[in-house]
């Protein structure tokens, strides 16, 4: 109530809402998709051919509007 009385914003989270293992555990959510294509472009070049620099982006769209 003091935060609506005073005019400020009761937006975002509470104080304390996020552990350490939570935000440990968000990190490694949006980290992990980034890395597993870097890790495995190489070998899908190495097989597939130059191709695959074409469709990376092309899977992208569907997954940017997806999210």
């Amino acid at each position: 109530m003091a935060a609506a009385e005073s005019g400020a914003s009761a937006r975002g989270l509470k104080g304390g809402a996020l552990g350490f293992v939570s935000s440990v555990g968000i990190g490694v959510a949006s980290t992990a998709p980034a890395y597993s294509i870097a890790a495995t472009l190489g070998f899908a070049v190495a097989e597939v051919g130059p191709q695959t620099l074409l469709l990376v982006p092309l899977a992208f769209i569907p997954m940017f509007f997806s999210a």
